[in-house]
């Protein structure tokens, strides 16, 4: 729209060819030129909202690229402190694992009671269950760079 309105500004030719014939069987052939000058305004107007209008096209392409760099950088920062936390549960669920066998043999020997080593057993379930709900979470977290990014991760 910026080019046409840039090209309208420029003078129009028109040619055109005429005929024509009257009552008394006179025939007129010839032909015209129309020339339009624009003297006042040359169309400034109308290139200023094109000019306008572009720039705003660019405004918010702007706006929106650096919204989804944004959004990318939030996630992929998100995921890499979720990705630590796994490795830090993972490495407690070792730890409870060890200490629940350990606590089971003492318990079979007689020398823990059964109410820790149930204490244990239950650290040790709300710790998987805390790695089940944060894998959950990298999941849409992956899910979302994805969208964000407009490409396949995996």
């Amino acid at each position: 729209r910026l080019r046409e309105a840039i090209l309208a500004q420029f003078p129009k030719i028109n040619l055109g060819f005429i005929a024509q014939r009257d009552t008394d069987g006179v025939k007129t052939i010839g032909f015209g030129i129309s020339l339009s000058l624009p003297i006042f305004n040359r169309n400034q107007g109308k290139i200023a909202i094109e000019k306008a209008t572009r720039k705003r096209l660019f405004d918010e392409y702007a706006a929106r690229l650096f919204e989804a760099v944004s959004r990318i950088y939030k996630l992929t920062e998100r995921l890499s402190f979720d990705l630590k936390k796994l490795d830090f549960i993972n490495k407690s669920i070792e730890e409870l694992e060890k200490t629940s066998k350990l606590y089971h043999l003492a318990f079979q020997a007689g020398r823990a009671n059964l109410f820790d080593y149930y204490n244990i057993m239950i650290q040790l379930s709300k710790k998987k269950l805390e790695k089940i709900n944060l894998q959950g979470d990298i999941l849409s977290i992956l899910i979302g760079l994805e969208i964000a990014s407009g490409r396949y991760l995996f």
